[in-house]
């Protein structure tokens, strides 16, 4: 590698978004450039370091092995230098234009996001990447910087990783509103529920990223008639089958009025854990990441009345 002396901080950035993005174009959409200078600055970058770094694909471009090894510390020092400039200044949402990148699990995405949205003020600049955990280990993207905040189940002790309690996972139960045989009922034993057929998340390892981190304590025994991959999809197809799900309540209430359901609480303790907000300790002083920090934890105590302790 060439001295460091050479290297421009600039190409850094674009380094970033090419990597972030898969795709120069859309890089140089974000970074407001030309596709050409988006092109030229890496080419600068690859004569500095001596590597491709990104590998033409089949839509766009892919890293090589050197661009995954450099990722991290890229957004760490880029993610210093943006601290270190805003250190001091009071966050603006008015006037700020800058991009939060949240994993946000399934069931709180209709109590975070539309609030999050409609509450910016007129004009601003924030905008928001939103990504299933289904799909990405919340611990990688945090320590990457790939994402800057989940809201999920509390990790593993991780080194770097603070976390906040947002809201208990409470589990209630769900069918149809015009169930054949529990939709005029008041409340639910847990022999009919064993009796009714079941829709409910896969939980085979391998089968969704991070469901390892879930845990059921009292899973009665019961006929499995559909496996899926999250609670959006038990909420669509219990409100439009006889089938019996079970999801978290805040989410419940929220995909009630949309698929028809009936709301059960359940004749057994399914679950103890809580959704908390985790994120890299590089944030823990960065003005704007305090403000989103605060914003979701109010929009979650509003929707749920859960009162976190200090």
């Amino acid at each position: 590698m060439n001295s460091l002396r050479n290297v421009d901080l600039n190409l850094l950035v674009i380094f970033e978004a090419i990597y972030s993005n898969g795709n120069i174009s859309q890089a140089a959409k974000q970074l407001g450039m030309s596709q050409p200078t988006i092109s030229n600055s890496l080419s600068r970058l690859r004569q500095t370091l001596d590597d491709k770094l990104f590998i033409r694909a089949k839509h766009g471009v892919t890293p090589t092995p050197k661009a995954n090894q450099l990722i991290f510390s890229v957004r760490e020092a880029l993610q210093i230098i943006k601290i270190g400039i805003a250190d001091g200044v009071e966050f603006d949402p008015v006037h700020t234009e800058r991009k939060f990148k949240l994993i946000i699990a399934e069931p709180m995405e209709q109590v975070i996001m539309p609030e999050l949205i409609n509450g910016l003020p007129k004009g601003s600049g924030i905008t928001f990447d939103y990504f299933s955990p289904l799909y990405q280990n919340i611990e990688e993207s945090l320590i990457t910087g790939a994402s800057e905040l989940a809201i999920f189940l509390l990790p593993p002790k991780t080194p770097d990783l603070r976390t906040r309690i947002l809201c208990p996972l409470n589990i209630v139960g769900i069918v149809r509103r015009d169930h054949p045989r529990l939709g005029k009922l008041s409340a639910v034993t847990k022999e009919q529920i064993i009796k009714e057929s079941h829709v409910v998340i896969n939980m085979e390892p391998g089968k969704i990223v991070n469901s390892n981190k879930l845990s059921m304590l009292q899973t009665p025994s019961r006929s499995t008639v559909c496996r899926v991959s999250s609670a959006g999809a038990i909420a669509r197809i219990v409100g439009s089958t006889d089938l019996f799900g079970m999801v978290p309540e805040l989410f419940a209430q929220y995909a009630a009025k949309s698929y028809g359901l009936k709301i059960f609480d359940l004749p057994m303790e399914m679950n103890t854990q809580s959704m908390f907000m985790i994120w890299h300790v590089r944030h823990a002083s960065d003005n704007g990441h305090i403000w989103l920090r605060n914003k979701i934890q109010t929009l979650v105590k509003s929707a749920s009345g859960f009162e976190p302790p200090d």
